[in-house]
């Protein structure tokens, strides 16, 4: 029975790993771990979906070129930053936790989609703002997530404004 199940949990194991590649050597579509801890089936549903596709996205040269376009408050390329926590972009936005912000006070203005503080792992999805936006241009949901990442990695805002950050994303990454 050990060798069995022994078998069986290698296999599990190695099929979970390639999920999402296509050939061998093919980076993964989706982030290995599950960061999404956000309890609404619908908004959680929409942030991994957003996310998968930043994954992917990630994985392109030109918009991995993101991370040369902005500095943190210290002056350092958001590039350096992520050289310096060892990651790539997409092991960075692995990395993030996704947390349900609808409790938060910007959250309630219709425009705003997530918050986070530079140089936090944690972003607050305004989940029904969110969800609705990624219901209807998955493209801008995607593009709202690499730009909070920025902002985990330290990017401050005003300056840039924060469209000013995600039309850099869309410019870069689609």
């Amino acid at each position: 029975m050990y060798q069995f199940a022994y078998r069986t949990a290698s296999l599990v194991l190695a099929v979970s790993t390639c999920a999402g590649a296509t050939r061998a050597g093919d980076a993964p579509d989706r982030a290995p771990l599950d960061n999404v801890r956000i309890l609404d089936p619908a908004g959680a549903w929409a942030v991994r979906r957003a996310r998968d596709r930043a994954f992917r996205k990630l994985a392109e040269p030109g918009c991995q070129r993101i991370f040369s376009d902005f500095r943190d408050r210290a002056g350092r390329p958001l590039q350096q930053a992520l050289a310096d926590s060892g990651q790539t972009g997409r092991e960075y936005l692995a990395s993030l936790l996704f947390y349900d912000g609808s409790a938060h006070p910007r959250c309630h203005q219709k425009h705003i989609f997530a918050v986070t503080q530079p140089g936090e792992l944690v972003i607050l999805v305004c989940v029904a703002n969110f969800a609705e936006i990624a219901l209807q241009e998955l493209r801008l949901a995607t593009a709202i997530l690499i730009h909070e990442e920025l902002h985990a990695l330290g990017l401050g805002e005003n300056p840039p404004s924060s469209a000013e950050i995600t039309d850099r994303v869309l410019g870069r990454c689609y």
